[in-house]
């Protein structure tokens, strides 16, 4: 867990009015300087989701306030995927959805999904972009397109960097429960994600480690790295980073895993009930393993097969609840067994032991089966195969 010896910044507190006294994005020139400039810049934004978004609005509305900084932004993401049952459904990326919502923001904006090195590279000869802006683009931009671009690019990552590199800062540090967490504006590296050179960074920003869950960080997060990345453009740090480099060696090195459908498993054996519950407020839902007798009335057999079950909603600590109300239920159970209990029909609910107590569950969902409380599971258990209570 990462504990902040220092005054951490109240969400509450604008950033920039205590870094810079200024009013943020509200005013029309709040970032402006005085200082002449040969050519406005073209600029690549390269974005994907959510926290990319806040970025990419607060860069049109810099670029709508001074069009002799900005003249263009273009829009670069992924390509849509199939998604939903079937993969019958072809979804866009979230940044493409917001640009798309509004008809005058799309006729203004142009929109590429370049894949290949090549394609990048096409893009620039057609282009002629000054700077790359990636946020959350979920790959690493290609080092012949960085190389050709006057000032090469700039990154909004949300974590006190060096701290917690890679593709997951926002995970990572809930799931590690740490107190604090921040965002960092660096440059692009030509080879490696998050090794450039920090030219802004937001205070400790603090963490609720009993509530804070993926969205919320998110939302606390995005619209500071929005104002940190306009006034790294607006006081020109991308011309000369060596000389705006941040010192950064309070934070130490780390690295984030990328985040797997694994992740959202419960490790019977090592996770704690506060571990279930970070993932779960991360994850919104969290997995565990189950095994199923099925019987073939035909064949006079049966077979046993192991699937995921799935708890999705309400998850919560129940342990000096559930102690003080069962007391040889609960010394008795085994790690991974659940109770269902069900004595408000329309309140009911699963709980199941873990290495140092008991967490409840609202809603349970098992491969072929609709999400369902436990009144009902409790009726079902017999033709869902279910013999032994018990998670492995």
């Amino acid at each position: 867990m990462l504990k902040s010896p220092t005054l951490l910044l109240t969400p509450a507190q604008p950033l920039l009015r205590l870094l810079l006294g200024t009013t943020g994005l509200s005013g029309t020139r709040a970032f402006h300087s005085s200082r002449a400039r040969a050519e406005a810049l073209k600029v690549a934004f390269c974005g994907s989701d959510g926290f990319s978004t806040e970025s990419f609005k607060a860069l049109l509305a810099y670029q709508q306030a001074n069009p002799d900084r900005v003249s263009t932004v273009d829009l670069i993401t992924r390509q849509p995927k199939p998604k939903g049952r079937g993969r019958a459904t072809i979804e866009r990326t979230a940044i493409q959805q917001y640009t798309e919502a509004d008809a005058a923001r799309s006729a203004a904006v142009a929109c590429f999904t370049p894949e290949s090195d090549a394609e990048f590279s096409d893009l620039q000869r057609q282009r002629a972009y000054d700077i790359v802006i990636a946020v959350s683009y979920g790959r690493l931009i290609p080092e012949a397109f960085l190389a050709s671009l006057r000032y090469g690019g700039l990154n909004v990552h949300p974590s006190l960097l060096p701290r917690y590199r890679g593709a997951a800062p926002l995970h990572a540090a809930l799931l590690n429960r740490d107190t604090y967490t921040g965002v960092s504006v660096q440059t692009l590296h030509p080879t490696k994600f998050d090794h450039g050179v920090v030219l802004f960074q937001t205070p400790e920003i603090p963490i609720d480690t009993n509530a804070e869950t993926l969205q919320s960080l998110t939302a606390k997060l995005a619209p500071l790295g929005a104002e940190g990345l306009i006034h790294v453009l607006d006081q020109e740090y991308y011309k000369n980073p060596s000389a705006h480099a941040v010192d950064t060696t309070k934070y130490k090195k780390s690295y984030t895993k990328k985040v797997t459908t694994e992740s959202r498993k419960v490790n019977l054996v090592a996770d704690s009930v506060e571990t279930v519950l970070a993932k779960y407020r991360v994850f919104g839902s969290v997995y565990l393993l189950h095994d199923f007798v099925i019987r073939n009335k035909k064949k006079r057999s049966e077979e046993t097969v192991t699937k995921r079950v799935q708890l999705e909603d309400g998850l919560e600590d129940v342990t000096a609840a559930f102690s003080a109300q069962h007391p040889d239920l609960a010394q008795s159970m085994a790690i991974g067994e659940y109770y269902l209990d069900t004595t408000d029909k329309a309140n009911s609910y699963l709980v199941f032991k873990l290495v140092d107590g008991f967490v409840a569950a609202k809603s349970i969902k098992m491969e072929t089966y609709s999400a369902c409380d436990a009144q009902q599971l409790s009726l079902s258990l017999k033709k869902r195969g279910i013999v032994k209570q018990l998670f492995i």
